[in-house]
């Protein structure tokens, strides 16, 4: 049940999740079975319960294996989303128990959740001022790449001090609340709470050889959607000097005691 979970990802909300799971069905297999082949039209997606598969292509005078499952993964999905054929084999090195979805059931949960989820993204990029400078192209092409994370209340999203690394990711606050803490003359102090449409963790993405300015603190269940370091630098373009501007805020604001995320809403600290 743990790893049809893992197959009803963040691109679902919990009662597409509970759709995907029950649509599935078990497939006994034996081990050299043939559970796919090569250039067939695609029927069905499969998640390993159990057992060892590979996936392989034929060559001339015999075969090469690309790639080996061993108790867990997935596959067949490739064909299913992109309405193509079986672009490789996959047969069972030992007997196994799979878990399969038909092709008509993947595409009106799966896909019509990513469809849902670019939509609402695309949506949530066109209300923030450092987006609309962008075509809607360019936006839309960032919100492929923006990954959901959930935040309990009180956890920490980043720490001030940690030092900055190359996986750095650009935060957008979805849903709830995140508050800023910083040093201040010796002392942690509170410089604002964030909400949905304010984001954080541009200094690090502008600032390699830095480390975060301020605690980010989840104050209640909050949803982040974050970008990583190779897609903002890939797909920002002119919203980068937006943030070069705002970068300068920042520098100007760090030394007054009293600055908070209150008086300047476009200027974050991490």
């Amino acid at each position: 049940m743990e790893k049809l979970k893992r197959l009803a990802n963040a691109d679902l909300d919990d009662d597409q999740k509970q759709d995907v799971i029950g649509a599935m069905f078990r497939r006994y297999v034996n081990a050299g079975e043939v559970i796919i082949r090569e250039g067939e039209a695609a029927d069905n997606l499969y998640v390993i319960q159990s057992g060892v598969f590979e996936a392989y292509k034929a060559l001339e005078g015999g075969e090469r294996v690309l790639f080996k499952y061993e108790e867990a993964g997935a596959f067949g999905e490739l064909a299913l989303m992109y309405n193509c054929p079986r672009a490789a084999s996959v047969r069972a090195v030992t007997s196994g128990l799979l878990w399969a979805m038909d092709r008509s059931t993947f595409r009106t949960i799966v896909l019509g959740a990513r469809m849902q989820k670019r939509r609402r993204y695309e949506e949530v990029l066109a209300d923030m001022a450092i987006f609309q400078s962008l075509t809607p192209a360019n936006r839309s092409s960032i919100a492929d790449c923006l990954t959901a994370e959930v935040y309990q209340e009180g956890e920490y999203i980043l720490r001030e001090g940690e030092a900055l690394a190359t996986e750095s990711k650009f935060y957008i606050i979805e849903e709830g609340a995140v508050e800023c803490c910083k040093t201040i003359q010796g002392s942690k102090k509170s410089v604002g709470t964030m909400g949905p449409g304010r984001f954080f963790g541009e200094l690090a993405l502008v600032r390699q050889n830095s480390t975060r300015a301020a605690d980010c603190i989840a104050r209640q269940r909050t949803k982040v959607l974050t970008l990583s370091r190779d897609a903002f630098e890939r797909l920002m373009g002119p919203a980068e000097k937006i943030l070069a501007e705002q970068v300068a805020q920042y520098d100007r604001a760090n030394s007054d005691a009293s600055f908070t995320v209150n008086r300047n809403p476009r200027v974050s600290f991490v």
